[in-house]
């Protein structure tokens, strides 16, 4: 019976591992799109007016949530859900600097995307407010 036990036990640990890399993923797949429309935000801004309102809502709450948790909550809700399947598991930086890293072996210093992103949020805001 204690093989049977322990054989069922490992099944649900793969069944539990498999769900949070499912979420892990799922996650990582909404930060590439709020990724994507906050990068867009800019160049969509200066061809359609109305856009600009995306722009600043977008990249305000990027700036946001950067101040206020002092990293993205999605990059952590990723983290922590890969953790769960694996406690070995460990993010080299960002997620753009982690994903960057392990898809196209480039390796970029986060003080760089750092840099990029305050310069970004600060030309989105000076243009959406020009007059």
């Amino acid at each position: 019976m204690n093989g049977l036990a322990a054989h069922f036990q490992t099944q649900l640990n793969r069944q539990a591992n498999a769900g949070f890399k499912h979420a892990a993923d799922v996650v990582a797949w909404m930060h590439l799109v709020w990724l994507s429309i906050v990068i867009t935000s800019l160049p969509l801004m200066l061809i359609i007016t109305w856009y600009k309102y995306v722009a600043i809502v977008s990249v305000g709450i990027t700036v946001g949530s950067w101040l206020i948790f002092g990293d993205c909550p999605l990059f952590m809700v990723e983290n922590h859900l890969r953790k769960q399947c694996d406690p070995q598991h460990k993010f080299s930086g960002s997620f753009l600097t982690h994903y960057l890293k392990k898809y196209l072996s480039l390796e970029i210093p986060p003080s760089l995307f750092t840099f990029l992103g305050i310069t970004y949020a600060v030309l989105v805001f000076t243009l959406a407010f020009k007059k």
